[in-house]
């Protein structure tokens, strides 16, 4: 019983640590581009789907290349005959990028500017990012996997998706 109580503990330590572990990196990197097919703008397009995973250190980096990794494992490129690509990118640079992304997967971002954010379908690697950044999406993992879907980013006129997509998620609103 102790045995189980202290794995359920470091369990539950994981999943609200500052980031996340290489088994959420993977959960998301199988969820994140999924969620994406319920775009109206990405259904309607024949275009590439690009993500761009944003970072802002040498630890966040890390996890947007094994994010970048994983997506890539999963999909070879490849998803629902659309060609999918993913680049990770220091927030920094991210508004010198050459080809503007389909998404953003928000690691760790504090100096991107909000508004950026919000012209992209936008998913968050950890709670407190999901937060502060006001994505559009966090996959949370407690008792169960929820999606979240934050109500008062996808106020956004940009944004419109599948109502198939509303039966999936958990419906929340950031501060």
């Amino acid at each position: 019983m102790k045995k189980i109580i202290l794995f359920l503990a470091i369990f539950a330590s994981l999943m609200r640590a500052e980031f996340p572990n290489q088994d959420l990196i993977k959960i998301h990197a199988k969820l994140y581009p999924q969620i994406l097919l319920f775009s109206e703008n990405v259904q309607k397009s024949d275009s590439p789907i690009t993500i761009a995973v944003l970072y802002s250190n040498n630890t966040s980096r890390q996890i947007a290349d094994s994010f970048k990794n994983s997506v890539d494992e999963i999909y070879k490129n490849s998803i629902k005959n659309r060609q999918l690509n993913v680049v990770s990118i220091s927030c920094q640079d991210f508004t010198k990028l050459q080809h503007t992304p389909t998404a953003v997967y928000i690691v760790d971002c504090e100096q991107i500017n909000i508004k950026t954010l919000n012209k992209f379908i936008s998913m968050s690697a950890t709670k407190n990012t999901f937060d502060s950044n006001n994505a559009l999406f966090y996959v949370e993992i407690t008792q169960k996997t929820n999606i979240l879907f934050n109500k008062k980013v996808a106020k956004n006129p940009n944004f419109a998706f599948s109502p198939s997509l509303l039966k999936l998620v958990t419906i929340t609103e950031t501060e």
